[in-house]
């Protein structure tokens, strides 16, 4: 059943691998929640090694194997991995390594004509980023999708939405809402499943940001408010704080932005390789405050301690902060 209450005209077998729920007390029960016909449903529970020894069922090494039981079983339709990563053998954070190892999964689907659903999850601290940059890993993930449905819990209710991320081959905006309700099946087996509400518009990234949108947190995505409060205890290592912006879901073009709103002082020390710059808020003065230019350099009349004398500079004499005396045209 689709979302819209419409039915799939042409039913197919469908295969699942998942490494994070048990078939019996989970996927199964969830299965007949949902009205699935179980004959046409196979879980993948593991393989038979070289030596007759069951072992795990590994995405990113037995797709050989995979491909003879979907050649076997016959008119497939559908491939669930749960969860993609494990597809990839390599690190998940570099796209050539991502790309090398769902290449072969694409190839699969190709040459079988099945369609392949990976599931993911979002990166910790990514909110407000672009929905399809949000997933777990490279972003490679979601460039080789043709398509990426993104979820999300409201944190004001049980509401759930389901959106577009990305699209080749539709629309690329407009989601959902559902919710996950409790429910019995066969002699008492308690499980959930989906009750469809419905349609959004909006761009994914509206319909999350609206979702998890939290009264009074107003400035938990302004990259400016964020900047300020990582730099307010003081200077910071510019590279450290570009990363603490990243983290909490915020892009280069943003914290460039909200630097240039703040109108961050930036200071560079050391030479060449062990050149560092640090990142700090503007001072604030106080009306009518002078600076210095130079050492030894003392304030017009009318300005300073002795009011119309000007300043009683010795040899040591200095105004302003002491880090800010010695500072070249400043």
């Amino acid at each position: 059943m689709w979302p819209d209450g419409s039915k799939c005209e042409q039913p197919g077998n469908v295969i699942i691998w998942s490494s994070e729920d048990d078939p019996a007390d989970t996927l199964i029960p969830r299965l007949m929640a949902a009205g699935a016909d179980l004959e046409r449903v196979y879980i993948l529970k593991g393989r038979v090694n070289e030596l007759g020894e069951t072992a795990p069922f590994d995405p990113a090494g037995d797709i050989g194997l995979l491909a003879e039981q979907i050649a076997a079983i016959g008119d497939v339709h559908l491939l669930m991995i749960d969860p993609l990563v494990s597809a990839v053998r390599g690190d998940m954070h570099k796209a050539n390594d991502v790309r090398r190892g769902l290449q072969a999964m694409v190839d699969l689907a190709e040459r079988h004509k099945i369609a392949v659903v990976g599931i993911s999850h979002f990166s910790k601290g990514s909110g407000g980023s672009s929905p399809a940059d949000r997933v777990i890993g490279s972003q490679a993930f979601a460039a080789l999708a043709r398509t990426v449905l993104v979820a999300a819990k409201s944190e004001n209710d049980d509401v759930r939405v389901l959106a577009r991320a990305k699209s080749n081959i539709g629309l690329d905006s407009g989601g959902v809402s559902y919710m996950i309700e409790p429910c019995t099946v066969g002699e008492g087996i308690d499980t959930t499943r989906v009750s469809w509400g419905g349609r959004i518009d909006g761009t994914a990234r509206e319909i999350l940001a609206a979702a998890e949108y939290v009264p009074g947190d107003e400035d938990q995505d302004d990259p400016v408010e964020a900047l300020r409060q990582i730099l307010r205890d003081g200077p910071m290592d510019a590279k450290g704080a570009a990363q603490v912006m990243a983290r909490n879901g915020f892009t280069a073009k943003q914290v460039r932005r909200a630097r240039e709103k703040l109108d961050v002082t930036i200071e560079r020390k050391g030479f060449g390789s062990d050149l560092v710059s640090e990142w700090s808020l503007p001072s604030v003065l106080p009306p009518g405050a002078s600076f210095a230019q130079k050492a030894q350099f003392c304030p017009p009349s009318g300005v300073g301690k002795t009011g119309g004398e000007g300043q009683n500079c010795g040899d040591s004499g200095r105004f302003g902060p002491p880090d800010m005396a010695d500072a070249e045209g400043f």
